[in-house]
């Protein structure tokens, strides 16, 4: 359960997601759908960064 790679990939796949909500917002149009998606998936990330912290923390 403590494996880093884990903490790893869900960092890269929140900044990945953040980057695409704020360029989504940014550029507007069409793309600010992508980036509403992206921002839903970034609060997922959040959350299970939450989550990943406290099952690995030490007592």
């Amino acid at each position: 359960m403590n494996d880093p790679r884990r903490r790893v990939l869900l960092w890269i796949g929140f900044l990945v997601f953040a980057a695409v909500n704020t360029i989504g917002g940014t550029i507007g149009g069409p793309a600010q759908v992508a980036g509403l998606i992206a921002g839903i998936i970034c609060i997922g990330f959040i959350a299970a960064l939450i989550i990943h912290h406290y099952a690995t923390r030490r007592p």
